[in-house]
């Protein structure tokens, strides 16, 4: 849900962009907040997400919790290109 509205609310760049010349100043004020703002929560839960992925890997390499592993595997290879398809689709949602 979260990409979903960075998506719908990130839609002025795609709707205003010109390759040769549209800059982040030219957003306005509210929308380049709140862009921000929706975006900030990124990094920590990536942070915690690679680790989790690490974590995985090293239970199903060393035969601790091998399946939990290897689900913990696939979740952090699913779960980045779902976030993209949200992100994606908020955008497209308001093109029209």
């Amino acid at each position: 849900m979260q990409c979903y509205r960075w998506g719908l609310d990130s839609n002025p760049i795609l709707h205003d962009f010109d390759p040769t010349g549209t800059h982040w100043s030219n957003l306005p004020d509210d929308v380049a907040t709140e862009i921000g703002v929706l975006g900030m929560p990124t990094l920590p839960v990536g942070t915690l997400g690679l680790a989790a992925w690490i974590i995985a890997i090293v239970a199903t390499a060393t035969k601790r919790g091998r399946w939990w592993g290897a689900a913990g595997i696939c979740i952090g290879v699913i779960a980045p290109i779902v976030a993209l398809v949200f992100l994606g689709a908020g955008m497209v949602a308001t093109l029209g």
